[in-house]
């Protein structure tokens, strides 16, 4: 299985290589990992629910160094470690955009959000909220400051419960649908709520006027009966990625003509560039035994690159980059 360029005209050209390799403390597994987008922070959960933090710098130039060495000019070493609070694995991690917090949630419910002290280059928990029942996924409305509107979380638990509460910890609604639930995604302006169940539906929710309270508004017209990996919701397109290896691309949630590609691999996850204008699409293809990572143009679906990732066994920390 050889890398697949398809689309030869694209100005998008990558090559891959392990560019660094650190030893966790206390060599404990890794069950998640992000990257901060705004900052040098890497965070690391584990499955003894520790967090730790590893920071990116560049190293200062030197002319007695290596200058053909690929990777002399960055550091990248632990700096941190966010532990007293999870006792469970951790199940997912997520830097806040435009702000220095981060969230975390483990296996028993627990959701803690963190917020770095840039003075003291420290770390403080600012809200932590409990539930029995293990989290299924989470997601934040992105913060509008012009429209003074403080940032909102959605929480899906395995149970089928959903809930939705202030940046205080406050629960502002809930919901119990008849099915567990896999994923909670909002809308880009926050309007919308849309969870994923175990029986393969997409449920959106609108937030009644005047009111902290949802209705259900609509059902998505899915175009695989197939098993749902991982959905993605920007302000250019709602993504619904299926573990058969198809990924739905739609303008809007009740789109009746979306676009479908196929990348020929069982997707895992899939996250969108910045700009919205790319999706990164990972996962596992069966006949070559490796990760896959595939770049598909987010305007028309087109397959822009696709390349295997080393290392098998480690698909699941690679599928949460």
């Amino acid at each position: 299985c050889n890398p697949l360029q398809v689309d030869t005209s694209s100005p998008l050209i990558m090559y891959v290589h392990v560019h660094r390799k650190i030893q966790l403390q206390d060599a404990t597994k890794v069950t998640a990992i992000s990257w901060s987008a705004q900052s040098e922070y890497i965070a690391c959960g584990s499955s003894e629910g520790s967090v730790q933090l590893l920071k990116i710098t560049e190293r200062n130039n030197d002319s007695s160094s290596d200058q053909n060495s690929v990777d002399s000019d960055i550091v990248m070493q632990v700096v941190g470690k966010l532990s007293g609070r999870h006792k469970t694995a951790i199940t997912k991690l997520v830097f806040h955009a435009g702000s220095n917090k981060l969230t975390v949630s483990d296996s028993s419910g627990l959701i803690c959000v963190w917020r770095h002290n840039q003075a003291a280059d420290s770390w403080q928990t600012e809200m932590n909220t409990s539930r029995s029942g293990s989290v299924a996924d989470f997601d934040w409305t992105t913060t509008n400051a012009s429209q003074k509107q403080s940032p909102v979380i959605g929480i899906a638990y395995a149970d089928g419960n959903c809930i939705v509460g202030d940046e205080h910890g406050k629960k502002l609604w809930s919901h119990e649908v008849d099915s567990a639930l896999k994923r909670i995604q909002w809308s880009p302006d926050g309007k919308y709520l849309m969870i994923v169940t175990a029986s393969e539906e997409c449920v959106v929710y609108a937030k009644e006027r005047k009111s902290t309270k949802y209705q259900k508004f609509d059902v998505i017209a899915r175009v695989e009966a197939m098993e749902i990996s991982d959905v993605q919701w920007t302000t250019n397109a709602l993504c619904i990625a299926y573990k058969c290896g198809r990924v739905q691309f739609m303008q809007h949630f009740n789109d009746q003509t979306p676009t479908v590609v196929d990348v020929e691999f069982s997707v895992h996850k899939i996250q969108f560039h910045p700009s919205d204008n790319v999706v990164a699409v990972v996962g596992f293809k069966e006949q070559c035994r490796s990760n896959w990572l595939c770049f598909v143009s987010g305007a028309d679906g087109r397959i822009l690159y696709q390349l295997p990732l080393p290392t098998p066994n480690q698909r699941e920390a690679y599928a949460h980059i």
